[in-house]
């Protein structure tokens, strides 16, 4: 029996009992002493951030076994010929995968529970604790050498590594959208007890699969923003860690040089921390290529069927993820292994439907709950009740806002353009060290089938990027081919240049290390206070959300159960504990503002809604709303209905709450 299993299968299943057992039980008192130290009165200063680390931390140890253990158990299906660093990577990426289908499931029943989070994550945890150990007990995995070089590049990785987890990650929620939808919404699911539809933002009708992971972390008590944070972390390092074993396989230097150049980049350093959903679409990106290059050398069809499933894994984090699938499946069908036509639709058809059946969960309740299943994308094919076209006019008029022109020109500039203006695309940057790095990567290319692959599959990624809306960010997914790319072409010029050459490149790095960077240092020493417990929650939210002290006045001093709308632009309800409805035009169609005549009107329609608060904030706003079509009347409207019906209850600068009388 044992000789028909897979290598990794025999070697895991001959380990012997006694030496799991105590691997268990040294990973089970670990766990349980970070989570009890976590609950000391921990002294202002340094020490203090163990306050805010230890717990959370022993809940994403937990949650991580319990991802491998699941995925662990999925993949034991197929029977792929693994090396134990591919099962790791490809169990914590199918496990993941589970994990939010299930909670998909558990919401769509309406459990959203506390004590259903608790048991599962314990029941799911003790279960990955057994499968971890089987994995790693054994012969120890390679390790780099301690050379120089290694060292150094080891200690870049730990510093880019850590900042995002001591910027964002360690503290409440700050950046725009995970408070506007990717933690938000999570919370009004919790508060509601399970999934339903939410009209006025669609948002929450796309794929949603980290967001089910952020639900579980919420409903685990007062760590479980921080947990969340620390999950995306923790994919950053996931992705990193399959750049370097997949490079390491590949050529000497490459791997730990990928690492480091991936956790150097600024998309990475100011998204990893922060509860959103970019660098979980990264990791999946890669580790659906990685299957594939597999498959493609093997010969193995398990091993396309698995690129399938990390593809549909980057399509159930976000529409654009869809891209992954129809890339990789374009590649299939374009590669030259001898098999005929036929033969390569076949497997072209393979890898994209089991995308699409990974997918289709959130597809199917997209479309029960809006009628279109890529809502609000296709509602001239599969038509709304909760969309129109005026909609759709003015959510692409947002996207497309900060867009090149669609000329070849701009196609032909857009690199140079995206790293030397980063401003006009995003607020977020690409850095300079893929550029010094690359192009040796290209001269180094010569005839090696993966580099042109990586290549192929930037450029097939650009296009469609520069197709849709030129926001930096969307980018994430072909980064890691970028990274091996230049990580390759840093190995190129160490082999010819010797230390000058490791001189150039350790230099690169250097000059992308957040401590080095102006803008990312004083963002460190302005977290300081808050991590060493010299500032309070509410002063860090107070200072980089301007309309918190609203939220808290509403919190403290409505009555519970009131509604409120969100006026005009503002949508960051994470920190409200009311309902609360979303005026944003762009966002919603629930209200139709441009068809309701007066401030009269608008009054009678807000009521019907159960609407008798409004928060009105008119201290900031994106300049793109100035641009929507029926900016004047929205204004002109709430400024009718605040005359006629609007009574103050508070106010600060151009922050205001007003009760609405009858």
């Amino acid at each position: 029996m044992v000789s028909n299993l897979p290598h990794s299968d025999r070697s895991a299943h001959i380990i012997p009992t006694r030496s799991r057992l105590r691997c268990v039980l040294s990973l089970s008192a670990l766990i349980l002493g970070m989570y009890g130290l976590g609950d000391l009165a921990w002294p202002s200063g340094p020490l203090f951030m163990f306050r805010l680390l230890l717990k959370p931390l022993s809940l994403l140890l937990l949650f991580w076994l319990g991802a491998i253990g699941l995925g662990h158990l999925s993949l034991s299906a197929l029977r792929v010929q693994f090396k134990r660093g591919e099962r790791l990577l490809f169990s914590a990426g199918s496990g993941l995968m589970i994990w939010w289908l299930w909670f998909l499931g558990l919401g769509l029943l309406g459990l959203f529970r506390d004590y259903i989070a608790w048991f599962f994550l314990l029941g799911f945890g003790l279960h990955g604790l057994w499968r971890f150990s089987g994995i790693i007990t054994g012969p120890p995995l390679s390790r780099p050498r301690m050379t120089p070089w290694n060292v150094t590049l080891g200690a870049i990785i730990l510093v880019n590594a850590l900042y995002p987890l001591l910027v964002y990650g360690l503290l409440p929620p700050l950046t725009w959208d995970e408070i506007a939808y990717h933690l938000a919404i999570p919370k009004i699911y919790i508060a509601s007890g399970g999934i339903a539809p939410i009209p006025y933002s669609f948002f929450s009708n796309w794929p949603f699969g980290l967001e089910m992971l952020y639900s579980l972390a919420l409903l685990l008590g007062s760590h479980g923003e921080v947990l969340a944070h620390m999950m995306h972390w923790s994919l950053s390092l996931l992705t990193s860690a399959g750049l370097w074993y997949f490079g390491t396989q590949q050529r000497e230097r490459v791997g730990l040089l990928a690492a480091a150049v991936f956790l150097s980049l600024p998309l990475i350093k100011e998204l990893a921390g922060a509860g959103v959903v970019d660098v979980g679409l990264t990791d999946y990106s890669w580790l659906a290529f990685m299957a594939w290059w597999y498959w493609r050398v093997k010969r193995d069809w398990r091993w396309l069927c698995l690129a399938g499933l990390m593809a549909g894994g980057a399509a159930s984090l976000k529409l654009t993820g869809a891209s992954v699938a129809l890339l990789l499946s374009g590649m299939t069908l374009l590669t030259r292994t001898g098999d005929g036509l036929k033969a390569r639709l076949k497997n072209s058809a393979i890898l994209g439907i089991i995308a699409l059946m990974i997918v289709c969960p959130w597809y199917i309740k997209s479309w029960v709950f809006t009628g279109d299943p890529v809502f609000p994308f296709g509602s001239r094919i599969f038509p709304s009740s909760n969309w129109d076209a005026l909609g759709t006019h003015s959510l692409l008029h947002y996207l497309h806002a900060i867009n090149m022109p669609f000329t070849l020109t701009s196609y032909l500039s857009g690199p140079i353009q995206l790293v030397l203006y980063p401003k006009r695309f995003d607020w977020l940057s690409l850095g300079y060290i893929l550029v010094w790095l690359i192009p040796f990567g290209l001269i180094g290319m010569r005839r090696e089938k993966l580099l042109w692959w990586l290549l192929f599959y930037l450029l097939g990624y650009y296009s469609i990027w520069f197709c849709l809306t030129h926001q930096i960010r969307f980018l994430l997914p072909m980064l890691p081919m970028a990274v091996f790319l230049a990580a390759w072409g840093g190995a190129w010029l160490v082999a010819r240049m010797g230390t000058l050459g490791k001189g150039v490149v350790i230099v690169c790095l250097l000059m992308e290390l957040p401590i080095v960077q102006a803008v990312p240092r004083k963002m460190l020493l302005d977290r300081i206070s808050y991590l060493t417990g010299h500032q309070s929650r509410s002063e860090i939210v107070t200072a980089a959300v301007n309309p918190f002290p609203a939220f808290e006045y509403i919190n403290r001093s409505l009555p519970t159960g009131v509604r409120l709308l969100l006026a005009p632009y503002e949508v960051r309800g994470y920190y409200l504990d009311r309902d609360y409805v979303w005026a944003h035009p762009i966002g919603q169609r629930f209200f139709r503002f441009e068809q309701i005549p007066d401030g009269s009107s608008l009054r009678q329609a807000l009521a019907a809604n159960g609407i008798d608060y409004l928060l009105d904030n008119r201290q900031e706003w994106d300049i793109v709303l100035t641009k929507y079509k029926y900016y004047d009347h929205l204004i002109r409207l709430l400024d009718e209905l605040i005359t006629a019906y609007g009574e103050k209850l508070y106010s600060a600068g151009d922050i205001s709450v007003y009760r609405l009388r009858k």
